[in-house]
Order: C-alpha cells, then sequence, then structure tokens
C-alpha cells in the first residue's frame, strides 16, 4: 500500500483496471518481499566469486536484490504492471519456498480488488511516516497513515 500510496500513477491504474491485480501483486512482491533475507548455514566449504566461505558460516541471501536482476527485469526498480513474465523469489525458491503462497497471493489480490474498488484515491498522510519493522527474516508493517479524500 505504502508503494501505491506513493506512486500515484500506479495506483490510478489499478483501481481503474481491476484485472491488473493479479500482476501487480506479483510485481508488488517483486519490489518488496515480506521475508527479504534467507539465512541459510553453508555445509561445505564453497568459493564464492573467488570468496572462500568455509562450511557452518551462515549466509544471507537478499531476495531483493536478486529480485532486481536487470537481466530478468528491464527497468528492475520500476513498478511495471505489465510485466510480461515475473519470476520472482519473494516466497523462496525450491524446497525451501513458503508453503503460505497461494494465501498470501489470494489475501493480497482480495485486499487490492476491494480497496481499490471502495477507495480509489488514497495517500500518506502529511507529515507522518511508515513504519516498518524487521522481525527475525521478515518485514511488518508497524503504521502507515493514509489519507482519503472526502466527497
Amino acid at each position: 500500500m505504502e508503494r501505491l500510496a506513493t506512486h500515484p500513477e500506479r495506483r490510478r491504474e489499478l483501481a481503474e483496471d481491476p484485472s491488473l491485480v493479479p500482476a501487480a501483486v506479483e510485481e508488488l512482491l517483486r519490489l518488496d518481499p515480506p521475508a527479504p533475507f534467507l539465512p541459510r548455514v553453508t555445509t561445505e566449504d564453497v568459493e564464492i566469486a573467488g570468496c572462500p566461505v568455509p562450511a557452518g558460516t551462515l549466509v544471507n541471501t537478499h531476495l531483493t536484490t536478486a529480485n532486481r536482476d536487470e537481466t530478468c527485469w528491464p527497468r528492475p526498480h520500476d513498478i511495471d504492471f505489465h510485466r510480461p513474465d515475473n519470476p520472482h523469489t519473494s516466497f523462496g525458491v525450491g524446497v525451501h519456498r513458503c508453503l503460505g503462497t497461494h494465501l498470501a497471493r489470494l489475501e493480497m489480490q482480495l485486499l487490492f480488488e476491494e480497496w481499490h474498488r471502495r477507495i480509489p484515491e488514497y495517500a500518506i498522510a502529511e507529515g507522518t511516516s511508515p513504519r516498518a519493522r524487521l522481525v527475525r527474516a521478515s518485514i511488518g508493517m508497524e503504521s502507515l497513515r493514509l489519507t482519503i479524500p472526502t466527497a
């Protein structure tokens, strides 16, 4: 919601064309993964880009960085609800993929459809800043104050 509030052209696009909601969900997940870091421990000695990484080393993969690979996403920092393919890693990959991906996507789609049908215009309230909190490897929004124009 923060990204849509700060990019009114994308917010209007979504409100005017609800068929974009599934693509919007994927694009917004790509840009802001709910768990942007995947901590892992190496099981054997490896070398990455010339750097030795001994077995037992804690490493973090940064999904936000992976989701901005220019070879996969042209203009990777832009919000684009018309990307033909969006193979983001926001829910992990392979055997470590989050089991709740289908439910999370459904919840986001329903939220965006209903919210934008009822409240197509909104912005971040002046004098406020969104506050997010990192808990373990997940990010949660603590507050996002929005203003809604009155009729």
